[in-house]
């Protein structure tokens, strides 16, 4: 049995536009039947790059420092990397097909391996740049080569992983998955499971969530083996109970972004579709996304005292300040990928203790590869949340939904995290959506007319 694509089963009565547009897609999907294999495969990086498994390994069974450079987090970020590699070696001619996605990511790939040669670290950034670039690699043969169906499994199922290890260390070990006391003193008792600390379980835990609606509907019209279903909704309740217990803020504002700017899209297609662009209703569900996290940072002491956080975002605020004045020191060519966090020529003082990044992806970038970067990795935020919010315009359905919900709220992640290190799930994915929704626009573009686009 081929378990990567199941014959769907369609019920009598479904006519909506909607869910006729998810038919359609599973239709177009039954003539591309992948074996189980990629879908595992593919699975399995993800979980790899939620660097779960490997703080797991190396902290708690081996006994490492957490080091990038150690046997755990090397050889398993390494091998996703040459996967990358391999891909992209291998599908090249595809990949390059979807022209505006590889023009942004060869710019930003570009920059990363330029900025070794002034890298402040010069013995550790070209080896973190060159395994980050074939993790974006990873992503654009994902997005270019599976269909929806298929990415939204290899999602669901590759963040299932650690998040079912993180409830079973809970459950089982609370003296490794909870947080201990802090620098104070006060025992926090928040969930971290497999991880390091509760805001990496967080993203994660709601990644799982996000992604639980196309699962479900999923499972409800395929034959499914019932281990699979089984194993589907002990990781939908996992996931719900990590999220709750690592009381992350984060990946909850960046949930309700993600939702609210697919069902702003979902109304205004049901009510405006032909009087509207694609590309207008694209930009105006950005703004939106744009607005929504302007608005939560000019609030954020007040909402942060509604749910019983503290407003600087765990100090986030101080270290932003120190990057930014690093940036002015050096604003055309940065510190090097990845160089400013492992520098001998920085003073102490240059940087707040105990902070190995600048909790935001366009900072880092700009601290890292100068000014150019951080605008580059703006375009490459903004441009994927257009082309997945774009492709819901185009064609609809839910599987259309869940990736402009699913990539608005990587995009917010940014905000407060620096994804664009840790060998990160979130860069492959943001990559993949990139190039999911810019290779359907090329397709369409010859076939509709310019209303509909």
């Amino acid at each position: 049995m081929d378990l990567a694509c199941p014959e769907p089963h369609i019920e009598a009565g479904d006519a909506s536009a909607d869910a006729h547009a998810d038919v359609r897609q599973s239709s177009e999907e039954s003539s591309v039947r992948r074996p189980l294999g990629v879908v595992l495969l593919g699975a399995l990086c993800i979980a790899i790059l939620t660097n779960g498994p490997s703080v797991f390994m190396a902290i708690r069974i081996a006994g490492d420092p957490l080091s990038f450079e150690s046997t755990w987090f090397f050889l398993p970020f390494f091998g996703v990397a040459a996967i990358g590699l391999v891909g992209f070696a291998r599908q090249w001619k595809e990949v390059l097909t979807v022209r505006f996605a590889s023009a942004i990511i060869g710019f930003t790939i570009a920059l990363l391996l330029i900025s070794n040669l002034w890298s402040t670290a010069p013995t550790l950034s070209p080896q973190r740049s060159v395994i980050t670039v074939g993790i974006i690699l990873f992503g654009a043969v994902l997005g270019t080569l599976c269909t929806l169906s298929e990415l939204s499994r290899i999602v669901f199922y590759g963040a299932s992983i650690p998040i079912l290890a993180s409830a079973a260390v809970v459950a089982l070990w609370p003296e490794i998955g909870l947080m201990g006391p802090d620098q104070f003193g006060f025992d926090q008792g928040f969930y971290q499971g497999i991880f390091a600390n509760r805001n990496s379980l967080g993203p994660v835990a709601a990644l799982v969530l996000v992604s639980t609606p196309p699962l479900l509907a999923d499972l409800r019209s395929r034959r499914w083996p019932p281990l699979i279903t089984q194993y589907s909704l002990v990781s939908i309740a996992c996931a719900a109970w990590m999220a709750v217990g690592s009381r992350s803020t984060t990946p909850v504002v960046a949930v309700i972004i993600g939702v609210g700017v697919s069902g702003v899209v979902w109304i205004a297609r049901r009510t405006l579709r032909g009087r509207i662009s694609g590309a207008t209703a694209a930009t105006g569900a950005a703004g939106f996304a744009v607005l929504s996290v302007v608005l939560v940072f000019v609030n954020l002491e007040r909402l942060m005292s509604l749910v019983g956080a503290e407003a600087t975002l765990t100090n986030r605020r101080t270290i932003w300040r120190a990057v930014r004045s690093l940036i002015a020191d050096r604003p055309l060519t940065g510190y090097g990928f990845w160089g400013v966090w492992n520098s001998s020529e920085l003073p102490a003082s240059a940087l707040p203790p105990g902070y190995d990044s600048a909790h935001n992806s366009i900072l880092e970038m700009a601290v890292g590869t100068g000014v150019v970067g951080g605008i580059a990795i703006t375009v490459f935020l903004g441009a994927s949340c257009v082309a997945a919010v774009r492709y819901m315009w185009l064609h609809g359905g839910l599987l259309a939904g869940w990736l402009a919900a699913m990539t608005v709220f990587l995009v917010v992640e940014h905000t407060t995290e620096s994804f664009v290190l840790w060998y990160s799930y979130n860069l492959a994915l943001v990559t993949a959506a990139l190039y999911a929704g810019t290779r359907s626009m090329q397709r369409v573009a010859d076939e509709d007319p310019p209303g509909r686009r």
